[in-house]
């Protein structure tokens, strides 16, 4: 685990900064020291890694010894550019863990640039991966297209694409009498009349359109049925074939 030596300033303390040590990552020691009732929370200017924070703590402090106000406190008073410059120049065996501000201080700007350049490479790592991953499935998602159009190929020689035949007007209008939607509704309760004397004849009528409407469905259903069953591969690579294309769209227009 690492070990941190931290700067920190707090606007109720001006012209003070408190240089501490921690086991712990200096962000959550300013959670724990702005919960012990300060007016007002710690900033962080500074933090190092070290291999031993305590030994570094005293070393720290031995280098700001004549600006410390009490002995039996870690408050220094000097200002931060100051106490930076004084501690990277003195202190030995640390890195840079997180900086608030540089002051224009060689060290501090040397080590933003470093991290900049860092940040590039990886940027542009990551993007020539991303563009690699980008061309290797634009290249697979074209050989699926390829085998499954041969697929097409081969299913159209041995079976002809079935045609999905229309329901006409007179079929749709009995279907509509036998199905019970909206208007199918009035034919059912217009079937009851045949069970009444004074309404013989038209419940007769309306239990024929049930009739005739009924064949027509079954028809129908039949005729959809045969459909499916003839267009079931086809249907399966048509698709597929969709999909493939879809995502292809996809990743040709995206961004690299």
């Amino acid at each position: 685990m690492p070990e941190y030596i931290y700067i920190l300033t707090n606007p109720s303390m001006p012209n003070l900064i408190k240089v501490g040590k921690t086991k712990k990552h200096p962000l959550q020691r300013i959670k724990e020291l702005n919960s012990t009732g300060v007016p007002k929370p710690f900033k962080l200017q500074m933090s190092l890694i070290v291999e031993d924070c305590s030994a570094a703590e005293r070393q720290a402090h031995e280098i700001l010894a004549k600006y410390r106000v009490n002995k039996r406190r870690e408050f220094f008073k000097i200002s931060v550019k100051k106490a930076i410059e004084m501690l990277l120049t003195r202190l030995s065996n640390y890195q840079i863990d997180d900086i608030y501000q540089t002051y224009d201080i060689k060290e501090l700007c040397e080590e933003i640039t470093k991290r900049n350049e860092k940040v590039l490479q990886e940027h542009l790592r990551l993007k020539k991966e991303y563009e690699s991953q980008r061309l290797n499935k634009i290249n697979q998602i074209k050989k699926e297209i390829y085998i499954e159009k041969q697929k097409l190929e081969v299913i159209s020689r041995l079976h002809q694409r079935p045609l999905k035949k229309e329901s006409s007007g007179i079929a749709t209008f009995f279907i509509c009498c036998f199905f019970p939607l909206p208007f199918g509704w009035l034919v059912w309760l217009g079937g009851l009349g045949g069970f009444d004397s004074k309404t013989f004849h038209t419940g007769i009528f309306c239990i024929t359109l049930l009739m005739i409407g009924y064949f027509f469905y079954r028809n129908e259903r039949k005729n959809d049925k045969d459909f499916e069953n003839k267009n079931f591969h086809f249907k399966e690579i048509d698709e597929r074939l969709y999909i493939l294309r879809n995502e292809l769209e996809k990743l040709l227009s995206s961004d690299t």
